[in-house]
């Protein structure tokens, strides 16, 4: 009886109003735009009549009527990620090709980006916003060795503290800029928007079908708390650990970092595999050390003496950054390799031009409104408990200990959150998070309806690790089952596996439940000849009979890689 008197509460709690019929028009080849008006407030204390508008596009399905399955809604991320980009930009056509043409794919802007509005801003105009953005460091200047150092203390506790000021007055910014969107636009407010999309593209309280992407999990462990009765087939990808992430930063810190040096580690086996297709595998004359040592070197050597590339120096923080951000997508390796080559020899000139080349521009119009490019973080702290208990000597312990514990070397690149969270107030929506609150719950209703969440992976994810997948797996014990795909890159389209591509279809396409916790190999070259002159390596599998269909599939896994990189 109290287990279901606690699901009619939780069901009732949930309900979301009404939404008018959609007016959609042609914005691209096979693609349909429109907006969705909803409330701004869904929070039952809350008084408020105003509305948000949600931005959508649709790649419409390519079978006839008869044939088609409905809608399947997909989300790339961040938080903060536009959902309505990552469609048009190939993840439409990429993401229809892989489950058979049977769904239109609906990408939306999540409130408070975007198109959607309100736009979660943080400064009034363009140009305030780009100028504070070029100047905000990305990373302090730490390298892992000064952690087991104590007399390196005084500088760590200088570099953290100057950094966390900065990030400060981010968090500032943000809530002096008194947005609409600010306190609502969490993950909770998401998931009811997701169930009011349902309703207007397939009818009123029809199942959601949806593929999200790392930060888009947390959206679906929303959802499938607040409308257990309503989910259809969906596939969390690449897991943020959704516990973890209802706590301060704290929590998720620790899980930022657990696969790093699993990833580092794989680059390095990739590139001296790949001989002279990788040339940073050949050392320069005179160095003997094995190449994983030759880059913790090169740590070490841009932190005590940076290159000097015409007058400007580049130190470690730069490096650091750099690295975390494309050791996340092995199809930028070969490029990555390049860099390293150059830098071990003193030369930045390829770091220098590939940050230059991903640079933003001026505003053409500096006293237009500015265009949220910083949302990411005020969205991150909607959705973590308040922060302001976490103070700077955390901080610092925190990055000491687990830079130390997990032998990664730029943890320091990944503080922003951390530091901003801690800086932001400690108010948070009227309508709280579910974080994982009634999991339990929903676990029972949707195995009783027989109800499986699929949940996707890559073995060496140094964004979302495979432990947050296993937590969530962990918490829906009876209506999950886990798809590992082995090797490294964020989500699993970051490397192209045709057993997994093949699974997912089946999933989506059938209904097929694959087994538990089933293992797939990578089928992606990396290094193939000639690359690392671009940005991504050209698409280049390790197959050499693969039929017109598996040929397609894994082509659709990479066009969906390359909308992520766009939008990125």
């Amino acid at each position: 009886m109290t287990k279901s008197l606690t699901l009619a509460t939780l069901l009732f709690s949930s309900a979301v109003f009404g939404a008018a019929p959609l007016t959609w028009s042609p914005c691209g080849t096979n693609l349909d735009c429109s907006t969705l008006s909803v409330p701004l407030e869904y929070a039952p204390s809350s008084k408020s009549t105003a509305n948000a508008s949600i931005a959508l596009v649709r790649y419409n399905a390519t079978v006839s009527s008869s044939q088609r399955l409905g809608s399947l809604l997909v989300n790339p991320g961040g938080p903060g990620a536009s959902g309505l980009s990552f469609v048009q930009a190939g993840a439409g056509a990429g993401i229809s090709t892989i489950t058979g043409g049977f769904y239109d794919i609906i990408g939306w802007d999540p409130r408070g980006v975007g198109q959607s509005t309100p736009l979660l801003q943080c400064f009034p105009t363009a140009e305030e916003e780009y100028t504070f953005s070029e100047a905000l460091p990305g990373s302090p200047n730490l390298w892992l060795g000064m952690f087991s150092n104590s007399s390196y203390d005084a500088q760590v506790t200088t570099e953290i503290a100057e950094f966390d000021t900065a990030v400060a007055k981010l968090a500032d910014a943000c809530v002096n800029q008194s947005s609409e969107a600010l306190y609502t636009s969490s993950a909770a407010y998401v998931a009811r928007d997701m169930a009011a999309i349902v309703d207007a593209v397939d009818g009123v309280d029809a199942r959601l079908n949806y593929w999200g992407f790392s930060y888009g999990t947390i959206f679906l462990a929303e959802f499938i708390q607040a409308f257990p009765t309503r989910v259809g087939r969906v596939v969390a990808d690449g897991v943020v650990d959704p516990q973890a992430n209802a706590l301060t930063y704290k929590s998720q810190l620790p899980n930022d970092q657990v696969s790093v040096r699993d990833a580092l580690n794989d680059f390095v086996s990739f590139c001296e595999e790949a001989g002279s297709n990788c040339p940073l595998s050949i050392p320069p004359t005179g160095v003997t050390s094995s190449l994983s040592q030759r880059i913790d070197d090169l740590f070490e050597k841009l932190f005590l003496d940076p290159i000097d590339y015409f007058g400007t120096p580049i130190s470690l923080d730069s490096f650091n950054v750099f690295l975390w951000s494309f050791i996340r997508v092995p199809v930028t390796w070969s490029l990555v390799a390049n860099i390293i080559q150059g830098l071990e020899v003193r030369n930045a000139t390829l770091l220098v031009n590939l940050v230059s080349s991903q640079a933003a521009s001026a505003p053409t119009d500096p006293t237009a409104p500015g265009v949220g490019t910083q949302s990411e973080f005020p969205l991150t702290c909607m959705d973590n408990a308040a922060s302001s208990s976490v103070t700077l000597q955390d901080v610092i312990d925190l990055t000491k200990s687990i830079s130390i514990e997990e032998n990664t070397p730029f943890l320091s690149a990944g503080l922003t959150p951390i530091s901003f969270c801690r800086n932001f107030p400690d108010t948070r929506p009227l309508l709280p998070v579910a974080g994982v609150s009634s999991m339990s719950d929903a676990d029972y209703v949707l195995s009783a309806s027989n109800t499986t969440i699929l949940i996707v992976n890559p073995a060496n994810d140094p964004t979302t690790p495979l432990i947050s997948a296993k937590k969530l797996r962990s918490l829906l014990p009876n209506s999950s089952r886990l798809a590992v795909r082995g090797g490294p890159g964020h989500t699993s389209v970051s490397l192209a596996s045709l057993s997994l591509s093949q699974a997912v279809h089946d999933f989506f396409v059938s209904g097929t439940v694959p087994a538990d916790e089933v293992y797939h190999d990578a089928d992606q070259n990396l290094f193939p000849a000639g690359s690392g002159g671009s940005i991504v390596a050209a698409a280049s599998f390790n197959g050499t009979s693969y039929t017109e269909g598996e040929k397609g599939l894994l082509d659709a896994i990479y066009g969906v890689l390359l909308a992520f990189l766009a939008i990125a």
